[in-house]
């Protein structure tokens, strides 16, 4: 896939699972992190789940920090962190 050309596959693997559930928990209203629009399929919540790491990184990783955590190595870069956001 297209992705795979710019992120590590495992990486993405990682994310996809942690996405998986998250995707399952939003469409039987167990979710307090997202917009429930993320549930309407996995690209979706990818979007959405961008938004919320750019917008709210410290409320993510609270409440959702395995998902958190596969996006900033997905990313490689963490927004929680001002000065260097950059992960190498």
């Amino acid at each position: 896939p297209f992705c795979w050309r710019f992120t590590n596959e495992s990486d993405f693997e990682i994310w996809k699972k942690h996405a998986i559930d998250k995707f399952l928990k939003i469409r039987i209203n167990e979710n307090k992190v997202l917009r429930d629009y993320a549930g309407t399929n996995l690209i979706e919540l990818f979007s959405v789940s961008l938004e919320t790491f750019f917008e709210q990184p410290d409320f993510f990783e609270s409440n959702e920090p395995n998902l958190y955590l596969s996006i900033t190595k997905l990313l490689k870069q963490d927004p929680r962190n001002k000065l260097n956001p950059i992960e190498k």
